[in-house]
């Protein structure tokens, strides 16, 4: 009912003209085009997060059905004007576009009578309250280990220097990421970094314990409401996988085909372990220690780009902190993409350390990409 309401209002409505998105009855101008897109996509970006903002934030709005209708269908409109269509002719890309929109909202309760609606957005904002505070408490924690100089051999003196003590003089590793994978990586000692490793793991532990029993509830239960046999279903159906039964044979079909690689790149590691520290198990804590890495890669035959940075100044960037290089193949000068880079903590920002893809970026009319 819905998507013909949308289909009746799309072929009656007039699509407005925009100089600034270089429209023209034929199409988007070739010359306009990466220009047009790229503010075709910052509009509907930042209208589709209004919307969904107001949508799942029910604790200060409600939208009824014809609120939800009118978002949906100026999305569609500001689409329409992107591609230059008129009348009921849609390209591909923009049925593509309009079919996923109408998905997204479906999962959102679009489908739903007014009462389970209200449920959803319920559970909707208890997940992102739990998840919040689920984050939040790990955030919060500043729980550290006491260790003696001579527990942290192998790493680096700069790190040490910038660690903090303890009133008998004892060296404070912090349980932020950072801290935990140098000790992971360098520390020559194993007692050390399985005593780390096990404490990072166990961080929040008993707070968030029960916080994530709570979420792994409300998730089944907003999953069940949507007509989803669980939440794992509610979850992939819209990734490459679709179900969770592919996704699970997907990894067995992997493990399958790399278990005896797998059994004889840990031989080599337990070998190395054994070298350096003599007959102690090796355990998880070891994998990323880089005992005689260079040497293994290298008889493993592994090779690596050697790459090249350039600091890009003026970039457009989303605070003063932020730096930007362009990265190269020494060997062949192709950009291979982009590298931002946001090192100093300040109010707001996310506490641990973190890298992310960002999406890729057109650079020419023929759609041509360089990845970020």
């Amino acid at each position: 009912m819905f998507k013909s309401y949308i289909e009746q209002e799309v072929a009656v409505a007039a699509i407005p003209t925009d100089p600034i998105l270089c429209v023209s009855e034929a199409g988007i101008s070739s010359g306009g085009c990466a220009q047009s897109k790229a503010e075709a996509e910052r509009r509907i970006d930042a209208h589709l997060d209004m919307c969904r903002y107001a949508f799942r934030t029910w604790k200060y709005v409600m939208l009824d059905l014809a609120m939800m209708k009118f978002c949906l269908l100026s999305l569609i409109m500001n689409v329409f004007a992107v591609h230059g269509i008129r009348g009921d002719w849609m390209s591909t890309e923009a049925k593509q576009f309009v079919q996923i929109l109408v998905r997204d909202f479906e999962r959102n309760g679009l489908n739903l009578t007014a009462s389970k609606r209200e449920e959803l957005m319920r559970l909707r904002a208890q997940i992102d309250e739990l998840s919040f505070r689920y984050i939040q408490n790990l955030n919060d924690d500043s729980t550290f280990l006491l260790f003696n100089e001579a527990d942290l051999a192998g790493l680096p003196p700069e790190f040490l220097k910038g660690l903090g003590k303890s009133e008998n003089g004892q060296l404070k590793i912090p349980l932020r990421s950072n801290h935990v994978t140098a000790v992971l990586e360098f520390c020559k000692v194993g007692t050390t970094r399985r005593m780390v490793l096990r404490a990072y793991g166990n961080q929040s532990g008993e707070v968030n314990l029960s916080i994530l029993e709570s979420l792994v509830q409300q998730r089944h239960k907003y999953a069940r409401l949507l007509g989803y046999s669980c939440y794992a279903e509610y979850a992939v159906v819209v990734r490459m996988a679709k179900t969770p039964k592919m996704v699970f044979d997907f990894l067995k079909g992997i493990s399958t085909c790399l278990t005896d690689l797998a059994m004889k790149e840990l031989d080599i590691l337990k070998d190395l372990k054994k070298k350096e520290e003599g007959e102690f198990p090796f355990g998880i804590e070891d994998l990323l220690y880089s005992v005689d890495v260079e040497s293994y890669w290298k008889d493993s035959g592994k090779t690596f780009p050697v790459l090249k940075f350039e600091e890009i100044a003026g970039a457009d960037v989303w605070h003063c902190d932020v730096r930007v290089f362009s990265v190269f193949d020494l060997s062949s000068s192709e950009l291979l993409g982009y590298c931002y880079l946001d090192l100093f903590s300040r109010e707001g920002k996310y506490g641990h350390s973190c890298m992310m893809a960002l999406p890729e970026q057109c650079i020419n009319n023929q759609w041509s990409t360089t990845g970020f």
